[in-house]
């Protein structure tokens, strides 16, 4: 069988993904060039938040494209996972996000929490800067 190279995996007939023009198959193989480009040739390169919150999200409709069920079949915990990481990629609205941004800083939601050791800090949950 012969080795096929990532665009034309994409593009193999039982994929169907078109990277020709813009959605899912673009967007898949410009992500699988930036990890080339990170990897590869600028180890000290930075990828923002959104775009490895929207690489994610992506990559997960590529299996679910490969493998029907796929995500209906991952455990409850993935799929919660998935869900906020959906919301908080490109797809995501921006009231939404806002919201659970804020509530995410909330407290009362995690329960009891241990105390620091002197050598640990505590870091809140939510968007925040780098």
């Amino acid at each position: 069988m012969a080795q096929l190279n990532f665009p034309d995996l994409l593009t193999h007939p039982t994929v169907g993904l078109n990277v020709a023009t813009p959605g899912l198959g673009r967007s898949a193989l410009e992500y699988h060039r930036a990890r080339n480009d990170i990897q590869h040739n600028n180890p000290a390169a930075t990828v923002d938040g959104q775009y490895c919150t929207d690489a994610i999200v992506d990559a997960a409709e590529v299996i679910e494209l490969c493998f029907p069920g796929t995500k209906t079949a991952v455990p409850d915990k993935l799929k919660v996972t998935l869900r906020v990481m959906r919301l908080l990629s490109h797809h995501g609205d921006a009231r939404q996000q806002t919201q659970f941004g804020d509530a995410m800083q909330n407290p009362a939601w995690r329960g009891n929490r241990e105390r620091a050791r002197q050598d640990e800090v505590i870091v809140a949950p939510g968007p925040r800067a780098n």
